[in-house]
């Protein structure tokens, strides 16, 4: 069958059928693992494989098998999201982002993150969008990746929202809990730019020569924003 001897249930390989009797029962019980782990309902086939006595082997019958189920008690396993900081620095920061099931999983537990916010993925920051928790442990990180625009670009500190969209195991859909989503911000690394003012010539004429000069603003740096001087 689909369960473990010894891990899922127990029971004796024997049963003595004393002598001018009929009939000897065994039990067959069933083991709750602990800590709890959420898993299929799972089977034990068992079979008479041989009976003797002194006298000759005993004929084998129909039915000489039987299966019984083992009814898994635990509920679905709830998942949670959580980050380990809420803020990184623009400047090659990190961050864990860790999904949690409340019990275990016999299975390989599949969570899907979205990813929104004020900064794009894949310019500003980077993150994987799947964890897998492995089947028999609670919880499982990906890294959340800030990324350092070169040039350098004023744009302020952008925020990444993450959220749980889906998770799922053979078993059946995972419970979302609370909290499902987390934000993190990314700090931005570049001053606010400076501006300045010049032009191309410090004298113009109203009739000949030079009657017009260009005024230029200049930036020291680049921004993420129009900017109105």
């Amino acid at each position: 069958g689909t369960a473990t001897k010894d891990a899922d249930y127990t029971v004796p390989t024997t049963i003595v059928i004393s002598a001018e009797t009929l009939s000897a029962f065994v039990t067959l019980a069933a083991i709750d693992e602990v800590p709890v782990l959420d898993e299929l309902d799972e089977t034990v086939d068992l079979s008479i494989l041989l009976a003797t006595d002194p006298n000759a082997p005993i004929v084998i019958g129909t039915p000489s098998t039987q299966t019984v189920t083992i009814i898994d008690d635990e509920p679905v396993p709830t998942v949670t999201l959580s980050v380990g900081s809420s803020t990184l620095s623009e400047a090659a920061g990190t961050t864990s982002v860790t999904a949690t099931l409340d019990i275990r999983s016999a299975f390989d537990v599949t969570v899907t993150l979205g990813a929104a916010g004020t900064a794009k993925e894949g310019i500003d920051y980077t993150v994987p969008t799947t964890i897998i928790i492995s089947a028999g442990v609670l919880s499982s990180s990906v890294t959340v990746e800030a990324i350092d625009e070169s040039p350098t670009l004023f744009e302020g500190d952008e925020t990444v929202d993450l959220a749980i969209v889906s998770a799922i195991d053979p078993n059946a859909p995972i419970v979302m809990g609370t909290p499902s989503s987390q934000t993190v911000t990314i700090i931005d690394n570049e001053s606010i730019p400076v501006v300045t003012l010049s032009t191309d010539s410090s004298s113009i004429t109203e009739g000949l020569g030079t009657t017009s000069t260009s005024v230029t603003a200049t930036l020291n740096g680049r921004s993420g924003f129009d900017v109105t001087v």
